[in-house]
């Protein structure tokens, strides 16, 4: 998208010179726009979301990276239903949009963030493994109960 960006501007603009002024421009809006919160998350899902669809198409399971990514994100975007947060927190669109960067974008950061949900009790990837597996367990429960109930009707 830079390149292209560039070309456009017939090689007068560097492409770092045009990614300082699409981020300029985004945290102008952020902060002086009441679109801050549509911005923010479309902002912060571009990269996650293109690699989540990747890994789908793929059929690949999901890194830990973007397993934490999206669980952060709805986390947060909770906390944005809620206009308290929003308004007391200074510039917490910035925040929230630097911060969910960094996860996918820093594997530091996400060992961190991995290392507080397991302090707080969230599940984390080992956990998610094994409550999908229960989950799974269920379902065939279920499915079996529906299958003679079915039988039962089938014979009246």
């Amino acid at each position: 998208v830079l390149r292209k960006l560039q070309q456009k501007t017939n090689n007068k603009l560097k492409q770092e010179h045009i990614l300082l002024i699409i981020i300029a421009l985004s945290l102008i809006t952020i902060i002086f726009l009441p679109i801050a919160s549509l911005v923010s998350n479309v902002l912060c899902v571009v990269i996650p979301f293109q690699r989540t669809v990747r890994l789908v198409i793929a059929n690949k399971p999901p890194t830990l990276d973007l397993i934490v990514f999206w669980m952060t994100f709805g986390l947060l975007c909770v906390v944005d239903c809620s206009l308290v947060v929003t308004r007391v927190v200074p510039f917490y669109y910035i925040f929230k949009m630097v911060a969910m960067n960094a996860i996918v974008l820093d594997e530091r950061v996400c060992r961190f963030v991995v290392s507080g949900y397991k302090r707080m009790g969230f599940l984390v990837e080992e956990d998610i493994g094994k409550r999908a597996k229960e989950a799974v367990e269920v379902l065939k429960e279920k499915s079996k109960h529906l299958k003679g109930e079915l039988d039962e009707m089938k014979d009246k």
